[in-house]
């Protein structure tokens, strides 16, 4: 039997947050035809993930959750295998985030727009942030589009509350970084980078 990964379309249009994601749950988004492998990432190790990132960010969610509809499209190898899609619109959730501590990567704004695979108020996809929350995230950027995505789902996004990591991660090597002091997994992730020859 063969098995064919998702490649889900997240990148929509540089318009500000508030403009460029309707609230109405039946509006499709005009998106790109920019494409994540996500769903195919969720088996590699959390070093992989680090090794994958575009950006790890220390910041605050400052925006509330604005749910759309994107299209994607399926991958020529998908469609010669007979995959099909019934439903071309797929639902994500995206909220603002401000940047408080670029941990690796670049970055030239100081607020970022993380998206989040699923309906809001939901755990489908993975579990969702909400304003107010306190976040690490490892992102994917997406070509073209100044959006962000977790780099492989709850894998990639890390609350603290106090100082203390929490994570929905159900993966044991990033399980154990739960209730970890905020500053020594960042040292963690640093450390892991230098090892990875990622400059910071």
């Amino acid at each position: 039997m063969l098995l064919i990964s998702l490649s889900i379309t997240v990148g929509c249009s540089s318009l500000p947050l508030t403009q460029r994601y309707s609230k109405d749950s039946n509006t499709t988004a005009p998106c790109s035809s920019t494409t994540s492998d996500i769903f195919t990432r969720t088996e590699m190790s959390f070093e992989d993930y680090i090794d994958n990132c575009d950006l790890i960010v220390e910041g605050k969610v400052i925006g509330d959750n604005v749910q759309t509809y994107v299209g994607f499209a399926l991958t020529d190898f998908e469609k010669q295998n007979g995959a099909k899609m019934p439903n071309p619109d797929f639902p994500v959730t995206r909220v603002e985030v401000e940047v408080s501590k670029v941990i690796y990567g670049e970055l030239s704004e100081k607020t970022i727009v993380f998206s989040q695979l699923g309906w809001n108020d939901t755990d489908f996809g993975h579990k969702k942030v909400k304003k107010g929350d306190k976040v690490i995230l490892l992102l994917k950027k997406y070509e073209n589009e100044e959006i962000y995505s977790s780099v492989s789902l709850n894998n990639g996004v890390f609350l603290y509350n106090e100082d203390t990591i929490d994570t929905y991660s159900e993966k044991t090597d990033i399980k154990k970084y739960k209730e970890m002091k905020k500053d020594d997994f960042i040292k963690d992730l640093e450390k892991q980078l230098k090892k990875l020859g990622k400059k910071q």
